[in-house]
């Protein structure tokens, strides 16, 4: 039952072995940890970065947002703005022609009129290339 002395060297050169194999083992995993962890620091810092980088493009996104606003505003108020001077202008210039003894003219008419007679200039023109360019001069009005 007891064991020899070459049995138990035999023993502890296994056990040797095995020792040495997991030191083995251990340092690789050891090194393996080592660079995880530096990875793993490295993928942090760019997460914080891109983080950072975001925030501020959703800063700047907002500020623009902002901007349209205003410039939107801006020029809704200029656009006000520009409509009651051309209705005062209108007004003015009616105003004028009234007191130089001249009646108002109905646009909308004057440009029915204006197309009837276009119309019926094109009509009496013979096929050729002068009704052609008439065509092509009054094509808005005719639209055939």
């Amino acid at each position: 039952m007891f064991k020899t002395s070459s049995q138990l060297r035999a023993e502890l050169e296994t056990a040797q072995s095995q020792i040495a194999s997991l030191e083995e083992e251990s340092v690789e995993q050891v090194a393996q940890i080592e660079s995880l962890t530096s990875e793993l620091a490295a993928a942090r810092e760019s997460l914080a970065s891109v983080s950072e980088e975001l925030t501020q493009a959703q800063s700047d996104l907002e500020a623009a947002h902002a901007q349209v606003a205003d410039l939107e505003a801006s020029l809704a108020e200029q656009t006000a703005a520009t409509e009651q001077a051309v209705e005062s202008a209108g007004a003015i210039a009616a105003a004028e022609i009234a007191a130089a003894g001249h009646p108002p003219i109905d646009i909308e008419a004057a440009e029915a009129t204006d197309a009837d007679t276009i119309r019926k200039q094109f009509a009496s023109l013979p096929a050729g290339e002068e009704r052609s360019k008439f065509y092509q001069k009054h094509r808005g009005v005719l639209g055939l």
